[in-house]
């Protein structure tokens, strides 16, 4: 095992779109890419780097793998990322929020309130001081739900353990990029999280395995899992 050893990806289809095509128009053109700007900000989230400590990183990669191309400065990574597109693919398609889950922190009339109006449905689990309110509310019903069947199965029951995907998914941006922004600007800072939500998404599609449904025969009451392994060669 080498330790501390690193190995880098650079497609074609990456190099052929360092430099952007001519728009037609008056002026200076744009000398990269946002595939270029994209790729320096990506690499300085991964090794957590400066600005200008990116820039000469990404220099040295370029000249290691023999391409005549040039790194973007520092400057011009602060410019155009408060303005970059970043093509981040969504999960699910933008909708009503159907559900809000939390821990308990956030068991408040006012979250419920909120929550209401938007007809979500709110999974928080109650104080365990929580009382019904002499006025009938919303959070009484989650309350009384809770001293029938026990805090346990009610979360089991209401599907709140979903939101441990949620907290891991947090504490790998934490572990894997940081616990803070980088950039200073609004916009840059948007287009940051972006990248590193990107990021994830790729090391988790290249570390994870790919998961299908199979048939299992049942022979008997015994499982015969040759057919399905058969679908893993």
């Amino acid at each position: 095992m080498q330790h501390g050893d690193s190995t880098l990806w650079i497609s074609e289809e990456a190099i052929q779109g360092w430099i952007p095509a001519s728009s037609g128009k008056r002026g200076a053109q744009r000398e990269f890419s946002d595939h270029a700007i994209e790729t320096a900000l990506a690499l300085r989230l991964v090794f957590k780097l400066p600005l200008r400590q990116a820039e000469g990183f990404l220099r040295s990669i370029l000249s290691l793998i023999g391409v005549d191309l040039e790194s973007p400065d520092h400057t011009t990574l602060s410019r155009r990322s408060q303005h970059l597109d970043v093509d981040l693919r969504h999960a699910v398609e933008d909708r009503p929020i159907a559900s809000f889950t939390a821990d308990a922190a956030y068991d408040t009339i006012g979250i419920y309130d909120v929550a209401g109006a938007s007809d979500a449905k709110v999974i928080v689990p109650p104080r365990k001081t929580a009382i019904r309110s002499r006025r009938p509310r919303a959070r009484d019903r989650t309350v009384r739900r809770v001293m029938e069947v026990g805090r346990r199965q009610w979360k089991k029951k209401s599907w709140y353990h979903q939101q441990a995907r949620v907290e891991n998914t947090f504490s790998r941006y934490k572990s894997i990029i940081g616990d803070r922004l980088c950039a200073r600007h609004s916009g840059s800072q948007e287009a940051e999280a972006l990248i590193a939500c990107n990021i994830l998404n790729r090391i988790l599609k290249l570390g994870g395995p790919e998961s299908f449904a199979i048939e299992v025969t049942n022979w008997g009451g015994r499982v015969d899992f040759r057919a399905a392994v058969g679908f893993l060669y």
